[in-house]
């Protein structure tokens, strides 16, 4: 009796420690299986940049001269002597008639003032203004223009410029390049980044296109909202995009 009583026991150990060893192994395979697919169902997000020098291609210069005198008929007949002179100077420096557009005239009442600087009824002088736009792709020939406006003043034209405005005009064409760059460095950093953990780059789950930054050369400027730069002839054009990957 006492023999049985002791096989039962070992018995009853052996199937307890086979249970054991058995609810391990599963264990660990869950676990295994589990990490398995969390590795599978992670993804990872990455950022792509790309960038492009650019050349403006258009060019727009605004300008105003004037004319003022107690006589409107005066004032006029001025404005009409310095628009003859301000038509030269743009055939000199080769601006075609129809790059050219001139404004509306406008005619400002100038009053006289008190002793305590407020206006009064008494008609001091007539002021005229008269507007013009030069916009052309000659580029260079625009900036030449601009520079040289000071001439003008020199030749007694009561002129006031801006400074002219670059743009590029096949920039939306350029647009979708930087983002086929952008998006092939953000797989490329991707890719690293999952060889470094031993895992792979598998397919994507989402991408968000960012702002583009248009800068003059060199400046790093940049805003939640986008630069769009209009003062300089050579630019850079940035992109960003957000790529999410799956890992596998």
């Amino acid at each position: 009796m006492s023999n049985d009583n002791t096989g039962w026991r070992w018995g009853m150990l052996f199937l307890g420690g086979t249970l054991a060893a058995g609810l391990v192994l599963a264990t660990h395979l869950a676990t295994r299986g589990l990490m398995k697919t969390k590795l599978v169902e992670q993804d990872i997000s990455v950022k792509g940049y790309a960038e492009r020098r650019i050349t403006s291609d258009r060019a727009t210069w605004s300008a105003s001269f004037g004319a003022a005198d107690p006589q409107l008929p005066a004032a006029y007949a001025k404005l009409r002597a310095d628009l003859a002179k301000v038509q030269a100077y743009l055939d000199q420096q080769g601006i075609g008639k129809d790059e050219v557009t001139y404004g509306p005239i406008a005619i400002h009442s100038i009053c006289k003032k008190d002793a305590q600087g407020h206006d009064t009824n008494e008609l001091e002088r007539y002021r005229l203004e008269q507007p013009l736009t030069v916009s052309s792709d000659q580029v260079q020939k625009v900036a030449k223009l601009a520079t040289g406006a000071a001439h003008l003043i020199e030749d007694g034209v009561e002129l006031e410029a801006q400074s002219p405005c670059y743009v590029y005009t096949k920039l939306n064409d350029l647009k979708s390049d930087l983002l086929a760059d952008a998006t092939r460095n953000a797989r490329g950093r991707a890719e690293q980044i999952a060889a470094n953990s031993g895992a792979a780059v598998g397919s994507l789950r989402a991408a968000h296109q960012g702002v583009f930054q248009i800068t003059p050369v060199y400046d790093t400027e940049v805003s939640d909202t986008g630069v769009n730069d209009t003062s300089s002839l050579e630019k850079m054009v940035r992109a960003v995009v957000t790529i999410e990957f799956a890992v596998r």
